[in-house]
């Protein structure tokens, strides 16, 4: 249908008489008109209200900016909200050409307004857990910096092997992609998976590698580096690869916690931060217990095995009876 439209269409004012739509409608119809396709949700987020607001906000506040920007434009003017009440309390205002195509593009906009929505709820319940994490680290880092000298010099362990799950409730506003938090993994490098029989003459297989997944756009790998002996709560400079002007700094001052500095730069590798991101994202790690973890999938597959409706080849009869399934091999 997209393509049969008229594109003169295009040319007319929202206010004009013959289709008297709302602005953003006659932006995303530009390219359903050109490519007979229906708009994508993210489609609708350009004519909305600037996202840059001046002066400070509150992390209870920036969420909502998306969810103002689709409020704002359906403000307009007073045409375009009169618009839009009408569309709510009736069953359809518009009965032109156009009628079909805008129904269709304002049920996308407002599943999209639905989703924005719960996006900002997800973002909020994320600063809340990672704002925990933070708490709860920085006072195991305290505890630590107020124990007696003679407490804190203990040998650390080898890292190899070992990932810390990171937190930063900085995190959510400029890295959120729906899932999980990310982590750093310090490892070392295997002789025969990595140069075969022929390793180079400086290469030290006790040097430890390592590298920060923050999200699935943006990760930080490490020059290989000779660990600390001790805790401590001092910051360890760990060069990034490739090398630049910028470094990340770790504090090593337990086992099963850590604090990691990284600059705006890195974190957003090649790609400029946003002006009001920070200059420096700070981020608390927790060691993964890899043991601790296997047990919790463990017990969480075999809740579901115990809530999981019985096949139709899992009865009594096909598990015990000589012609069943599981004695026929047919399993």
């Amino acid at each position: 249908m997209g393509r049969s439209l008229n594109r003169g269409i295009l040319q007319n004012s929202p206010k004009n008489k013959e289709y008297p739509y709302p602005p953003w409608f006659f932006r995303v119809l530009g390219p359903y008109v050109l490519s007979d396709r229906s708009p994508c949700g993210y489609e609708f987020d350009e004519d909305l209200s600037d996202l840059e607001e001046k002066g400070a906000e509150s992390y209870e506040e920036w969420p909502t900016r998306k969810r103002r920007k689709f409020e704002d434009s359906d403000r307009e003017s007073d045409e375009d909200e009169d618009e839009d009440e009408d569309d709510s309390t009736s069953e359809r205002s518009h009965a032109d050409s156009l009628a079909d195509v805008y129904y269709e593009f304002k049920e996308i906009r407002e599943e999209r307004k639905r989703e924005l929505e719960r996006e900002r709820q997800d973002i909020l319940d994320m600063i809340q857990s990672e704002s925990g994490m933070e708490n709860k680290v920085n006072q195991a880092y305290r505890s630590f910096m107020d124990a007696p000298k003679e407490d804190k010099l203990t040998s650390m362990p080898s890292l190899h092997a070992t990932t810390y799950i990171i937190h930063c409730r900085d995190q959510p506003r400029y890295f959120y992609n729906g899932l999980g938090p990310g982590y750093v993994e310090f490892y070392h490098l295997s002789v025969e998976d990595n140069f075969g029989s022929n390793s180079p003459p400086d290469f030290d297989q006790k040097r430890i590698y390592g590298h920060i997944y923050i999200n699935a756009s943006n990760s930080i790998e490490f020059e290989p580096f000779d660990p600390p002996d001790e805790f401590s709560g001092s910051d360890f400079i760990i060069s990034p690869f490739p090398s630049g002007p910028h470094e990340v700094r770790i504090k090593f001052f337990s086992k099963d916690y850590i604090k990691m500095s990284i600059p705006r730069e890195l974190a957003f590798e090649n790609k400029d931060p946003p002006a009001d991101a920070p200059d420096v994202f700070e981020y608390v790690g927790v060691r993964r217990d890899w043991e601790k973890w296997k047990a919790e999938r463990k017990r969480m597959w075999e809740e579901a095995e115990k809530n999981r409706p019985p096949s139709p080849r899992d009865s009594w009869f096909e598990r015990t009876h000589p012609r069943g399934f599981w004695n026929q091999g047919r399993w």
